[in-house]
């Protein structure tokens, strides 16, 4: 794609995303009210954070025979989350992030951001109409911060905590 196509592109991406997750987060508050009414609604919540691009947590001992040929001596994953089909995988030395491409999903972009390259990073909790948590991190040498949205029920401060370990 030229840059023009592509620019389009994403700021037509950009509003329907706006506009879809507006609907959803009404849909989220009206399914927050029954469950206020005792009624169990969490295995909703999975297919909610996917479709708003929400990362929800996935058991990280599953994903050791996956990433066992990228980890380098004595690293170890630490947590991992998914987003439709992308991974952020959280190990003691640096962030992995997993692109997964194409409408097979056999072309996979794996980004390295080791924890000595960020400088520094932030995290914002949901809030009660907020359906996502959100961490931000500012890269040395990228003008604009790598965001991604995590669900409701991620813990967000247990990553900041993780962030911190390794970071300061």
């Amino acid at each position: 794609m030229n840059n023009m196509t592509e620019t389009h592109y994403n700021t037509n991406h950009n509003i329907f995303r706006n506009i879809f997750r507006n609907i959803l987060k009404n849909i989220f508050r009206d399914l927050k009210q029954i469950q206020n009414k005792n009624i169990k609604i969490y295995k909703y919540m999975g297919i909610i954070n996917a479709i708003l691009g929400n990362a929800s947590e996935i058991n990280s001992a599953d994903l050791m025979n996956e990433y066992r040929e990228l980890l380098c001596d004595g690293e170890q994953i630490e947590k991992a989350f998914k987003i439709i089909r992308d991974k952020w995988v959280f190990t003691n030395k640096r962030l992995i992030i997993q692109d997964i491409q194409g409408m097979t999903g056999n072309k996979r972009d794996y980004h390295s951001i080791p924890y000595a390259s960020i400088a520094h990073f932030a995290v914002e909790t949901a809030g009660t109409f907020d359906t996502d948590a959100e961490m931000k991190l500012w890269i040395r040498g990228m003008a604009t911060p790598v965001v991604q949205n995590f669900g409701r029920n991620s813990d967000i401060k247990e990553i900041q905590r993780l962030l911190a370990k390794y970071i300061l």
